[in-house]
């Protein structure tokens, strides 16, 4: 065998090697060199880290459940990184979810058929209410596409519904039945339009919001009979109701 054989063999095998190494490394040593968030921690993590599983992921002492991955390795010549994803069995806060993630090799995060639900009472819970609320009932988040685009967004595509939907406050239970919206980002001009049906109140709105974080809210709420009265005299308070028993409402602001 010539020497230049010898060496194209040699390479061959070292190749096979290398490849084989990096299809079959484990998930558990490569996240030894991750430098994780803080308050975020990885528990049991098994597989490849191109096929895994993680046991427990917890942020801030509060379990988000279990975690699967799989990468798709084609993608790779499409220009992107891409994963598919399912995560939240077990979770403390009851949020589940299953989707596509990735990145450009521009950098760019996206998701792609990224659908996930939380119970309302866990984003009541963690939102920066006005007054104390409880609320019932799940919210379905469907994200058909969103690519990330500093401060918020370079495209998006989103639906929101929130089923069985309730909301207690001010000592008073008001059905809110169904909720809907849908959001839609362009060059990080953010645009949501939704609406709320129940046999007490009917609503509508639009925010619009640009990369400035200026905003515009817009909207009507109807109510019926059967909706309580200490909440209709708050909104008297502040709104005038129309010929159509509508109070128009129109917000602008900074966040």
């Amino acid at each position: 065998m010539s020497r230049k054989k010898v060496i194209a063999s040699v390479m061959g095998v070292f190749l096979i090697f290398c490849m084989s190494l990096v299809v079959h490394l484990p998930a558990a040593f490569v996240l030894k060199f991750v430098q994780l968030p803080r308050g975020v921690e990885l528990a049991s993590p098994q597989g490849t880290i191109w096929h895994g599983h993680l046991q427990q992921i917890r942020w801030q002492r509060q379990s988000l459940g279990t975690f699967d991955w799989q990468i798709h390795p084609l993608d790779l010549f499409t220009g992107r990184l891409f994963a598919s994803v399912k995560f939240g069995r077990q979770s403390d806060l009851h949020i589940q979810g299953r989707g596509g993630v990735g990145a450009s090799f521009q950098g760019r995060p996206f998701l792609e058929d990224f659908h996930f639900s939380v119970p309302a009472q866990t984003i009541a819970d963690h939102a920066p209410l006005p007054v104390p609320a409880t609320a019932e009932g799940l919210v379905n988040v469907s994200i058909k596409a969103y690519v990330f685009r500093e401060p918020f967004c370079e495209k998006a595509n989103v639906d929101f519904i929130w089923e069985n939907a309730q909301v207690s406050l001010m000592a008073q239970s008001l059905p809110l039945e169904k909720v809907s919206a849908g959001m839609t980002c362009e060059s990080n001009k953010i645009t949501v339009k939704g609406k709320q049906r129940s046999q007490v109140l009917m609503s509508e709105y639009s925010v619009t919001m640009d990369a400035n974080r200026k905003y515009q809210l817009n909207g009507w709420l109807q109510p019926a009979p059967g909706f309580p009265e200490s909440l209709e005299k708050m909104l008297k308070m502040g709104l005038r109701a129309d010929g159509q028993g509508r109070y128009n409402f129109r917000f602008d602001g900074h966040l």
